[in-house]
């Protein structure tokens, strides 16, 4: 066969088709064990034609997802012809899966259940998927869909495929000629952040074609992917904020995500809008960080994907900067104040005395490719005794979440920034 690999493929993914019964075809009871599944690092609960939940489940150690849903996931055409009892995938993967809402696991227990065995053909061919150990298995319909071994089609099409026993997870990822799984495990990128998407030969080609900001952010939706983009392309880092003055305050703002993008450079914060730009609504939720300290302070991004916050320092990541008592690139919890208690306790035993961290906050902010402004004068400073750098923009007070403050003197205040029409053209 020259799609040898087909099962692995289904291993991770699920297409639904709904069959028509086929007298020639016998049915037989098996028994079946529930499994979790991801495909490109998202969540992947597969619903039939008719938009009702359908389980993925494993059976003599081969995972089987519902063929439709698990083509339609991958970006394939997916057909059935009921007079040859045959189902029909055609196409390449796209790699845009958006992921499912909710849990990945329809089944609780393991369950008897009654299958119609089923004829498949994968670009024309017929194709016999294998297991893991190279032998034989079946496609067969169970409740009118048509489910598929998922390892077998996700390897047809060149995909690959893992298994974490200690989740029962199975995952499905579009890697293809990915050949820098050490930038990835170095900088300890989980794979519900996405794993890469593209190989190093077409990172390298986006950055040959001098593709726009918008197009790049069109192509990429993983972390790997934004990682490897900017590590390919040379992105360096720069010094200092944008600053404009406004009703007796000096805001401090940072370069735009488009002025980075085209510089190729940012500090803390402009990289932090170039990320949050790429990634623009690829995640359930996204934001800033923003860490105030005596002159001066630090910014990085967020990112909320299946109830579980992601912490992500761009300067750390991407260019190392100069941020060496931070000791993290992606921090994960399901309580933000877990990362503040360990970035705090961070900040304390390794940076000097006279620069502590008096404010740590949390943002969801529009990811327009401009970052939040920060503001502060020398009124703050010496007649009302607060700090530099927090003042922040009363529009957007609602949408901030206070992690710590040193004190009660460093509450942060609201006050009106002024409008992006009079920032520096730079941070605009």
């Amino acid at each position: 066969m020259k799609i040898r690999q087909f099962l692995a493929f289904l291993l991770c993914s699920a297409l639904l088709i709904t069959v028509m019964p086929v007298k020639a075809a016998q049915s037989r009871t098996i028994t079946v064990d529930p499994i979790n599944v991801m495909v490109g690092g998202k969540n992947f609960l597969p619903t039939d034609a008719n938009g009702k939940n359908v389980p993925v489940f494993a059976y003599n150690g081969t995972t089987y997802a519902p063929l439709r849903a698990l083509a339609e996931a991958y970006g394939l055409d997916v057909g059935y012809n009921g007079e040859k009892n045959l189902a029909t995938v055609n196409g390449t993967p796209s790699g845009n899966f958006a992921g499912s809402k909710g849990t990945a696991q329809a089944m609780t227990k393991q369950t008897n259940i009654t299958v119609t065995p089923i004829n498949i053909e994968v670009n024309g061919e017929v194709f016999q998927p294998k297991d893991v150990n190279g032998k034989n298995v079946p496609v067969f319909a169970y409740n009118g869909t048509t489910y598929a071994p998922l390892r077998a089609l996700a390897e047809a099409y060149g995909l690959t495929v893992g298994y974490d026993g200690t989740k029962n997870l199975a995952t499905v990822d579009f890697v293809k000629n990915v050949n820098y799984d050490s930038i990835i495990d170095y900088y300890k990128i989980p794979f519900e952040l996405g794993r890469p998407q593209y190989g190093v030969d077409e990172i390298q080609k986006m950055i040959k074609d001098k593709l726009t900001l918008d197009a790049v952010a069109q192509k990429i939706s993983t972390l790997a992917d934004a990682v490897q983009y900017l590590h390919q392309k040379g992105y360096g880092g720069t010094n200092g904020d944008l600053c404009v003055s406004y009703n007796g305050i000096e805001w401090h703002v940072n370069r735009s995500a488009q002025t980075v993008f085209n510089e190729n450079k940012g500090n803390c914060g402009g990289g932090s809008n170039l990320l949050n730009y790429l990634l623009c609504g690829d995640f359930d939720e996204q934001g800033y960080v923003q860490e105030s300290a005596n002159e001066g302070g630090h910014v990085y991004n967020y990112f909320k994907q299946n109830d579980i916050y992601y912490f992500v320092d761009m300067v750390q990541i991407v260019h190392g900067g100069d941020y060496a008592h931070r000791s993290y690139e992606v921090f994960a919890t399901s309580n933000p104040q877990e990362f503040s208690d360990y970035y705090i306790g961070q900040n304390k035993s390794n940076i000097a005395s006279d620069e502590p961290t008096y404010l740590l906050f949390q943002c969801m902010y529009a990811c327009d490719g401009s970052g939040l402004p920060i503001g502060s004068n020398e009124q703050c400073r010496t007649v009302l005794n607060r700090p530099f750098m927090n003042i922040i923009d009363k529009k957007i007070e609602g949408d901030i979440k206070i992690l710590y403050v040193a004190e009660d003197k460093y509450t942060p205040i609201f006050k009106n920034a002024p409008d992006k029409a009079v920032w520096p053209s730079a941070a605009r």
